[in-house]
Formats: C-alpha cells, sequence, structure tokens
C-alpha cells in the first residue's frame, strides 16, 4: 500500500478528468489520444514509436533492445525518471511536481545516468499537442507499476499536467547524505518515512544501482560489457547484521 501511495503522488499531482469539468462528449481529441495510448496497446494504427507500452514487460523488459542492455530495464528507468521529476516538489509552497523539468535538469548530479534521455527518446515518441511530456512520463510510471505487479497494481492514470518551460530546484536525495537530511527532503515532497522507506527500497529492488554511474556504491564489473551491478551486490552493501544485545 505504501508503495503505491508512494507512485500515487508523482502519478496524480494534476489531472483532466474531474468533477468540475464538463461532462465527456465523443470525440475528444485530447482525452482520446490519452485513452488510445494508455489501453490500445497493440492497435496496429500506432505511429512508430507510439506504442510505448510494448517497451515494458514485466520486471524483465530491457533497455536496449532484444537481450537487453547490462540488465537495464525500461520499467526501472521510468519509475526513476518519474520521482527524479517530481522531486521538485514542496507540498507545503503548492510547487514543483511531476512537470517534465527534468529534461532541463539532465546535466545536474543527482541526475547521473541515461535513465533520463532514454525515457525522454522513448516517451517522447508520443508527445503530441494533446498529450504532453509529463503526462506522458506519468503513463510511463503507471505502465511500469502495472507490468512489473503483474496487473496486480492499477494505478489509475491522471492527465492534463502542463509541461515546465525551466528547471525546478534540485530535490533528489545523494546516497552519501545522512538520514535525517533524507528524511526531510522526502517530507518536502509529501512523503512519511514508511513511504521513504518503500520508494527507495522498492525502486531500487526493481532496477537495481548502475555500477558505472555509482562505483562508491556498487562495483562495475571489469571487461564484461554489463554496466550494472543488480540486487544481491547491492544488498550485500546495504544489510549490515544487527548486533545481538
Amino acid at each position: 500500500m505504501a508503495w503505491t501511495r508512494a507512485i500515487l503522488y508523482s502519478v496524480l499531482s494534476s489531472y483532466l478528468w474531474h468533477p468540475s469539468n464538463a461532462e465527456y462528449v465523443w470525440p475528444d481529441e485530447q482525452i482520446d489520444e490519452l485513452e488510445r495510448l494508455l489501453f490500445e496497446q497493440d492497435s496496429p494504427f500506432d505511429p512508430p514509436g507510439g506504442n510505448i507500452a510494448s517497451f515494458v514487460a514485466g520486471c524483465t523488459g530491457f533497455a536496449g533492445g532484444p537481450g537487453g542492455s547490462g540488465g537495464r530495464s525500461f520499467g526501472a528507468e521510468w519509475l526513476r525518471n518519474a520521482y527524479h521529476d517530481m522531486s521538485t516538489a514542496d507540498v507545503s509552497a503548492g510547487t514543483g511536481g511531476l512537470d517534465a523539468s527534468i529534461v532541463f535538469e539532465m546535466d545536474r548530479p543527482e541526475n547521473v545516468g541515461q535513465a533520463f534521455s532514454e525515457s525522454l527518446n522513448f516517451l517522447g515518441a508520443a508527445y503530441t499537442t494533446r498529450s504532453s511530456m509529463s503526462d506522458m512520463f506519468a503513463m510511463g510510471a503507471v505502465m511500469a507499476v502495472g507490468q512489473c505487479s503483474k496487473g496486480n497494481i492499477i494505478i489509475p492514470f491522471r492527465a492534463g499536467r502542463v509541461d515546465a518551460t525551466g528547471p525546478g530546484p534540485s530535490g533528489v536525495p545523494q546516497p552519501q547524505e545522512d538520514l535525517a537530511t533524507h528524511t526531510a527532503t522526502f517530507a518536502k515532497q509529501g512523503f512519511d518515512v514508511s513511504e521513504m522507506i518503500t520508494l527507495v527500497a522498492c525502486g531500487h529492488t526493481i532496477g537495481g544501482v548502475h555500477g558505472v554511474d555509482f562505483p562508491e556504491i556498487v562495483p562495475n564489473p571489469p571487461n564484461t560489457g554489463v554496466s550494472i551491478s543488480l540486487l544481491k551486490p547491492f544488498e550485500k552493501r546495504l544489510i549490515k547484521p544487527v548486533p545481538s544485545n
């Protein structure tokens, strides 16, 4: 439940279908386009790259084409992309959130790695005047959770986000920061301690850690062409024996 709430915040920060809106009357170009992307996942009428759901197959849908690319998966990258994008949120001030501002923030140390540029490349194929980039980032998170949970967690998709026109403030906690700093940063974004732990633990369990980007956390195996150390090496460095009384 906490995992669902954590992702829900990043996905449901704004929406199109609202009780105060006029009743839907078919056809509606914007709503119909978003429904097509979300539900018509095997449509023969999709433009090249328009069938974004086909890139995620459970937790083993690999980025980089058939056979994968060093263990990287679209589902994990799309979740990471959604969180890093919404990490600009300040719930007290009512600012930031999932608004595609990460497009302007990829040069920041907190956004190291290829996940963000590749998420933009693939999800951007579905970007139109009727589907904002931030809505595509949200849809990617919805698809990642649905596929990785084998349909057990279905997040209601809400749309209508307006894309940012510039960068937002930094907000992603860094590995070297202490617990108090992490807790304060996540609280600013609207997460309690339980949700913080769930988001960090589940997010990295799905995707692992890129050794090429974080060599201080996990080693990058030499001469293998593999750029990621997956869950087991990461767990070994996180889990320490509890001293007996």
